[in-house]
């Protein structure tokens, strides 16, 4: 750095790979959040320095935000100038301890505490610090909405501003995750925690995601503290560690057993060469509702795997049209049985007008069509209250295989392929109520047909539930048995 205006800053060595488009990215909010261990906090201050000393003169005043001002000292402050440090900069810094402000020598260009517990005074209120520019909220699931967006609304003076939002995973009803994120988490969240980059729903917004195995500086001990965290407090490994946000607990949950982390992977799960089930839940809105499931046993764990391979849901699409997918679909993975299995809602036997067709024949002739043979396996529909009791104790790994099928103490198993995100949105959220049926949860939506409009009313959870359980029990006819006759 011979000339003192001029910073190199391009050895990609200086920044934790993950954040490295950031450096580059211009968007005017940032949100940056996950596990701890991430250097989230850290990157930020990176981004900030840099900018600090690219921008000209008195055309950067980035605020250091905490809920708490006595919070601000011993987070971004400190990090600021652990980086101003770091790189070698201290001679282009003038650092107010008292005061916990940062001038830079060379343009003016500054970082000011701001504290949302400060009182509305001249010194206290950020409409009174002029012009800002940047902030670093740091621990921003703290604040609440309307502290935001005032503190957002205040930054002006620069055609560049930039705020950056840091925080470890809040509950998913969080006013963060619901005015930044995709609707729902299971279209962007992996249960391992590897997902990274989320598009927003706002377009002036870049969303980042990380955890400890995202950074490759971090020490052994603090990889050892995540190993022992994962074996001694599962739960809180998921948010701390894998930067997974905090399902919201409501009760009353349906399948209270069914853990994303436990139950659902990334590892391609369908195999070509063992027969497959499609189990069938009929609606026509928000769709009908498939599961593809495949079952195996597993010798050296004497596990008998129940596994969700693919799910399919295809709004506004009828039921050979679906099924036609299915079969493109196979053709594409070179299934090799010649055989499916089939199971569905008994509703789907029956014919809805004299002379009509029934969805399940349907179905069979597709299949039929696309050159396979059909066993047909559906029979009436088990009681709700015991097959959702049956389904939960598969997903707890209570239920084992009757003796007579040939594995001794052989325990059941769901895992759950991560693509399918309906099901597994509809395994964590549906509801039971006090009599522990499912909850009917409903949607209003407006329907056009030519010149008339109407509101049509349909079940938004429970589809995928119901599909399960159809499955489970279609399979497990006698383990089914022997869980009701011990109840």
């Amino acid at each position: 750095m011979g000339n003192p205006l001029t910073f190199d800053f391009s050895n990609p060595n200086l920044f934790v790979p993950v954040y490295r488009p950031l450096l580059h990215d211009r968007k005017r909010t940032k949100i940056i959040y996950g596990g701890r261990g991430s250097a989230k906090s850290f990157i930020a201050c990176q981004i900030k320095v840099m900018k600090c000393l690219r921008m000209p003169r008195k055309k950067f005043k980035c605020l250091m935000v905490r809920k708490m001002k006595e919070d601000v000292p011993e987070s971004i402050f400190q990090n600021i100038k652990d980086v101003i440090e770091l790189w070698g900069l201290k001679d282009y810094f003038r650092v107010y301890e008292g005061t916990h402000k940062i001038v830079c020598k060379l343009n003016g260009n500054s970082f000011i505490k701001k504290g949302l517990n400060q009182v509305s005074t001249k010194s206290g209120n950020a409409k009174s610090i002029r012009n800002p520019t940047d902030a670093i909220i740091d621990e921003a699931d703290e604040i609440t909405l309307n502290e935001y967006i005032k503190l957002s609304g205040s930054l002006r003076g620069s055609k560049e501003i930039e705020e950056i939002l840091i925080f470890n995973p809040p509950e998913d009803d969080h006013w963060i995750i619901k005015h930044f994120f995709p609707k729902d988490k299971e279209s962007f969240e992996l249960p391992d925690g590897s997902h990274t980059y989320i598009k927003s729903p706002i377009n002036n917004c870049t969303i980042l995601h990380t955890m400890f195995k995202h950074n490759p500086f971090i020490n052994d001990s603090e990889l050892e503290f995540y190993t022992t965290l994962k074996k001694t407090n599962p739960e809180l490994y998921k948010s701390d560690g894998l930067g997974l946000l905090v399902a919201t607990k409501t009760g009353g949950e349906a399948l209270k057993n069914f853990d994303p982390v436990k139950h659902v992977t990334t590892e391609k799960l369908f195999r070509n060469d063992i027969r497959i089930l499609e189990c069938w839940d009929f609606n026509r809105r928000p769709h009908h509702t498939v599961g593809i499931w495949q079952f195996w046993h597993e010798s050296t764990t004497n596990t008998f795997f129940m596994a969700l391979t693919k799910e399919f849901t295809l709004e506004e699409t009828n039921i050979r049209d679906v099924q036609k997918e299915i079969n493109t679909w196979l053709k594409e993975e070179n299934y090799d049985p010649t055989t499916i299995r089939l199971v569905g809602d008994h509703q789907g036997t029956k014919e809805m007008d004299y002379d009509v067709e029934t969805f399940m024949s349907k179905i069979e002739r597709e299949i039929k069509r696309g050159g396979y043979r059909v066993i047909n396996e559906t029979k009436g529909n088990p009681r709700v209250v015991s097959s959702l009791e049956f389904l939960n104790d598969i997903f707890g790994g209570y239920i084992f295989l009757a003796d007579d099928s040939g594995y001794e103490n052989c325990k059941i198993q769901i895992i759950v392929q991560a693509g399918c995100t309906f099901h597994v949105a509809d395994f964590a959220k549906t509801k039971v109520g006090k009599d522990g049926k499912l909850l009917k949860i409903e949607k209003s939506e407006v329907v056009r047909d030519g010149s008339t409009t109407k509101v049509v009313k349909y079940q938004i959870r429970g589809h995928g539930v119901d599909e399960a359980r159809y499955a489970a029990v279609g399979v497990f006819e006698e383990e089914y048995r022997l869980f009701r006759k011990k109840d």
